[in-house]
């Protein structure tokens, strides 16, 4: 499944993705989905069910984003946690 999340303002995204798109890699592997940034907005690749959840969570960090706030790994990591997103299977 593909899904695009529009942006309206696409330099936005630095702040939620990072120096080199650091936090991009550090998604993807975390949410078992491919993510892409296109004139449109966010591509996500990957099954439906992670699809979905990388939505749910890219939508709420790209608000924050929006309002200027920046994310570390280490926030983005808490954040998953937190709300129970990752879908990653456990070692």
């Amino acid at each position: 499944m593909q899904k695009i999340i529009v942006i309206e303002n696409i330099s936005n995204l630095q702040h939620i993705f990072g120096v080199a798109d650091k936090n991009l890699k550090f998604l993807e592997k975390e949410l078992s989905v491919t993510i892409a940034i296109n004139s449109e907005g966010i591509l996500l690749k990957g099954s439906k069910e992670k699809v979905e959840a990388a939505s749910t969570l890219l939508k709420r960090i790209t608000t924050l984003g929006e309002e200027g706030f920046a994310f570390n790994q280490e926030e983005l990591s808490q954040y998953l946690n937190s709300h129970s997103l990752s879908c990653k299977t456990p070692s």
